[in-house]
């Protein structure tokens, strides 16, 4: 067995997440073990990787502190050699033979994989972080890591990661487990938007909001839905996002449904999903609307554009600019009403979900930058681990 230490920068479940537990539970069956190192907090993470039957290990490192603590910041890098040492006792103890680190942040396991000569796989997650701190993130990143990882071509950019010098994998979805949507006759005329993702406001609630709030002027019997945890760093946020829908009068038309564990039945209940968010990578939501067959209406951030192929031929979804609630309204009422246009769109998206982005494809994509590393000599024949 190839044992990973697969290093989460946070215990709360999302994309990043979401991933490194599916492709974990997958290349158990190809002969590498993943073991978690997450840090303590109080997410969900482990209660679902545990159910997925991988392994983890909790270290509380420090956490990483926001631009604007400048206090914070200070303490994190006097703190790093610490957190760097439990880090190191984790590879030892656990006989780990590689290190793949998620997020540009997280410097300790990367300075612990270096200094115990493990290699080092870098995935890089997200274009949050300000430009210039990014170049310089992405300038470490490809001097300490053996290959680099990115979830589109965006994030590469957003880095300054050159050249062919890093390896595309998107974030992955089971098609099969997703499904394919089934027409809603119980429902009659009722139209349903859906929108997934926790409450951040990197994930823009409140331009969702405000363009549920144009649709409603336009088709009269519409449902929206919310999927997604509100979390305990963002209470004022949520509760400006519920002022706004009840000042926006859509409190009857709104299901704020909190975190939702069968995703499939959500899809299949849609006619349209909306990704409203300010920043993303390569964002799950609307990789698994594309699985069910759900025509997606996003806006044009981090890798969406790559995904959804909006000015092709086999178009999944519709691209407008980020923050542009009008745009979104306007890009749902005109899905809503071209019956055909839906159903090409949502063949489109379950095509390219299957061709493209699919679980089994992103493990394979995983095993061949193991292998590139080196970890071949631990008996890697192509498909597994010996």
């Amino acid at each position: 067995m190839l044992h990973v230490l697969n290093a989460l920068f946070d215990d709360r479940f999302g994309g990043p997440q979401k991933r490194v537990i599916d492709v974990g539970e997958r290349l158990r069956w190809k002969g590498v073990k993943t073991l978690l190192l997450v840090p303590k907090g109080g997410g969900n993470v482990i209660d679902i990787a545990v159910m997925k039957g991988l392994e983890y290990v909790r270290v509380p490192l420090k956490r990483i502190p926001k631009a604007k603590e400048i206090i914070m910041q200070a303490a994190w890098f006097l703190w790093l050699p610490v957190d760097v040492l439990k880090v190191i006792s984790v590879i030892r103890n656990r006989e780990i033979d590689l290190v793949h680190v998620n997020g540009a942040f997280f410097l300790a396991p990367a300075f612990a994989a270096k200094l115990t000569r493990r290699p080092l796989v870098w995935h890089l997650n997200d274009t949050v972080v300000p430009s210039g701190i990014a170049r310089m993130l992405g300038w470490l990143v490809q001097q300490l890591a053996d290959e680099v990882i990115v979830a589109a071509d965006a994030v590469a950019q957003h880095y300054g990661i050159k050249g062919k010098s890093y390896h595309v994998i998107h974030a992955p979805v089971d098609v099969t487990r997703i499904g394919v949507k089934k027409p809603l006759d119980y429902r009659g005329s009722q139209k349903c938007i859906g929108f997934i993702a926790n409450w951040n406001p990197l994930k823009g609630l409140e331009v969702f909001v405000q363009a549920a709030a144009i649709v409603k002027r336009f088709i009269a019997d519409v449902e929206f839905l919310m999927a997604g945890a509100r979390l305990d760093s963002h209470t004022e946020y949520a509760r400006e996002i519920d002022e706004l829908i009840d000042r926006l009068d859509l409190r009857e038309n709104m299901q704020c449904m909190g975190f939702i564990e069968d995703m499939a039945e959500f899809l299949h209940r849609l006619d349209v999903l909306i990704l409203s968010s300010w920043s993303e990578a390569s964002p799950m939501a609307i990789l698994e609307a594309m699985a069910a067959g759900v025509p997606v209406v996003a806006t044009d951030v981090g890798g969406v554009r790559e995904i959804l192929a909006p000015s092709a031929k086999e178009a999944a979804g519709v691209v407008v600019p980020k923050g542009d609630a009008d745009g979104i309204a306007r890009q749902v009422i005109r899905i809503l009403k071209d019956e055909k246009l839906a159903m090409r769109l949502g063949e489109n998206g379950r095509k390219r979900a299957n061709d493209l982005f699919s679980l089994e494809k992103c493990v394979e994509n995983h095993l061949a930058v193991y292998q590139k590393v080196g970890c071949g000599s631990r008996g890697y024949s192509g498909n597994t681990f010996s």
